[in-house]
């Protein structure tokens, strides 16, 4: 920032006939965080007015706004508190992204907590209404909680710190919602003397249990073009596209790289005695290196002090060691020098520039180079650790990117496998616990087919989406699976009545949670910012899919038989 902010900057200034653009990865990185910074004040404002008046729209009440919206803000705020004090806790712009989330899961606590208060004190007074609804509610809005902090817990595992910070957020800010949830939302439903609408409009959601076969057709149908839909996902992404578009630098990234075929800068070290760079056999095998990059590997240009030396020599090596060290020391500027050659003439690094393009078009041309160096490398009297890797911001990108999907395949296998832990240990069911495991398995299987429809590549930040949408989407399978249980309990009612009632009295807060979840995440599109977006869009269709494989996939379970081998299990 202070290289940029007092010398940088105000050298572009000084300008009066050209234009000059800074650019590059550190001017990028900043330029982003500020491009950040200046939109996600109007954004969140943005969003929770857009939240307000969806829950407005469902409830017809202010009071109920103000329940469900006070413990949320409360969390959020305690969750950026608590990472701020933490050390070594750097803004990553992937945090952002926790924000919707959370205020999603927050409201959802919330709203689960007072459409069944609204239930029960139509029939009990408030204050024995709360004392009902914790018990129930209460114990689901806790499981989902720990269920969905279980699948967030995977990202921890990361040896990447942006990906972790994450990680550690969403686990943060769950348990806020949930204590900020449980702490204040039932005093406050007595406080405001609150009276809700009846669930006698929700009633037709019931009848989701006629339609068993249409449902499983549906899925079938579902998963068999997200299956056809697999060859289709994209993986062309670069490291610049990753940053917002319409940002001054990365348009001049952009013309950068199109005019001059540079943008990705890497290099490798050739090292030798003293002296030893200065031989006119090991530069005249430099040339030979450059010339077989240049011609055999597309994409990328090499060039080194050789360069350098030939444009003072007219286009020649010089044929002796001493030539080359005079003309080196005497006409050589010293920012080549320092650019290419270190005090005592045994080490020189060649550069190797490359396009801004697709991170598998950069590694198909790193491989390129890489294969040249082996082959001097092994060449006899040249030891392997003469010339190191190729290293650079291309390099590293596809490190970071073979990373990911690695990483990835961990914690989505990490996350399934606490969460069904977790389901077991908190039903006390296996067969519970596989049940309501099974929409999470469907949004899975049904996340290509959402990268396609919705032309979203896999990138650094849409990769991780598996991870959340399990963490996030396992609280509309819980609650669901919780009320059908607690339903079973009334021994004056059927299986199938039972589990008609669950459904009927969880469709509200399940389906608010949802419309407020895409009200609230829709703004993220003014960001401007290309990855934030795709990465929240995919969150936003990933947890519609959770809602509709939860509501229609477990009432068409539950169902079955007409829900007798319910009982078969106890009630």
């Amino acid at each position: 920032n202070d290289l940029l902010g007092n010398k940088i900057y105000p050298l572009l200034e000084t300008t009066v006939e050209t234009k000059m653009t800074a650019t590059g990865t550190i001017t990028m990185y900043k330029e982003t965080v500020d491009w950040i910074m200046g939109r996600i004040y109007s954004v969140m404002l943005l969003s929770a007015l857009l939240l307000v008046l969806t829950i407005l729209a469902f409830h017809k009440r202010m009071k109920a706004v103000i329940i469900a919206i006070t413990p949320i803000i409360y969390a959020v705020g305690l969750t950026f508190g608590t990472m701020g004090m933490m050390p070594d806790m750097e803004f990553a712009p992937t945090v952002i992204a926790v924000i919707p989330l959370l205020a999603a899961l927050g409201i959802a606590y919330s709203l689960h907590m007072i459409n069944h208060f609204a239930e029960e004190v139509e029939k009990h007074p408030p204050q024995e209404a709360v004392k009902r609804i914790i018990p129930t509610t209460g114990k689901a809005v806790l499981l989902s909680a720990i269920t969905t902090i279980v699948g967030f817990a995977s990202l921890l595992s990361s040896t990447m710190p942006p990906i972790k910070n994450m990680g550690l957020a969403f686990l943060v800010g769950v348990l806020y919602s949930f204590i900020a949830t449980m702490v204040m939302v039932p005093p406050m439903l007595i406080i405001a003397k609150y009276r809700g609408r009846s669930v006698e409009g929700w009633r037709s959601f019931s009848k989701l249990t006629r339609y068993k076969k249409h449902i499983l057709l549906l899925f079938i149908v579902l998963t068999m073009l997200s299956a056809a839909a697999l060859p289709s996902v994209s993986t062309k992404t670069s490291i610049w596209g990753l940053m917002p578009g319409k940002m001054e630098s990365s348009v001049a990234m952009t013309d950068y790289s199109q005019k001059f075929g540079g943008g990705q800068t890497e290099v490798f070290e050739i090292s030798t005695a003293k002296d030893g760079i200065l031989e006119p056999s090991l530069l005249r095998q430099m040339e030979a290196m450059e010339e077989a990059i240049n011609v055999g590997v597309e994409n990328a240009s090499a060039y080194s002090v050789v360069d350098a030396i030939k444009r003072l020599n007219f286009g020649a090596i010089p044929s002796t060691k001493e030539d080359v060290k005079t003309l080196v020391e005497k006409r050589l500027p010293e920012k080549y020098k320092k650019m290419m050659l270190n005090d005592d003439y045994s080490k020189t690094l060649v550069y190797v520039d490359m396009p801004v393009m697709s991170t598998k078009d950069t590694e198909k041309a790193i491989d390129g180079v890489e294969q040249i160096l082996d082959q001097y490398r092994n060449k006899p009297g040249v030891a392997n650790e003469n010339i190191t890797q190729l290293v650079g911001l291309g390099s590293i990108t596809v490190s970071v990117n073979g990373m990911l999907m690695e990483q990835q395949f961990r914690f989505t296998f990490i996350s399934l496998l606490l969460v069904f832990a977790c389901l077991v240990l908190v039903f006390r069911s296996f067969k519970y616990a596989a049940i309501t495991f099974l929409p999470i398995l469907l949004i899975l299987v049904w996340e290509p087919g959402a990268l396609v429809l919705a032309h979203i590549p896999l990138n650094v930040a849409t990769i991780m989406v598996s991870s959340i949408a399990i963490g996030a989407g396992i609280d509309f399978s819980v609650h669901i699976t919780e009320r059908v249980r607690d339903e079973l309990k009334d021994k004056q009612k059927t299986a199938l009545e039972a589990v008609k009632t669950a459904i009927t009295t969880k469709s509200p807060s399940l389906i608010e949670a949802t419309v407020a979840l895409i009200a609230g995440g829709i703004p993220i599109v003014l960001m401007e910012y290309e990855m934030i977006t795709q990465f929240i869009v995919l969150v936003l269709i990933m947890l519609v899919f959770a809602c509709v494989a939860s509501l229609l996939g477990l009432a068409a379970l539950y169902s079955i038989r007409n829900g007798k081998w319910l009982e078969s299990w106890g009630r």
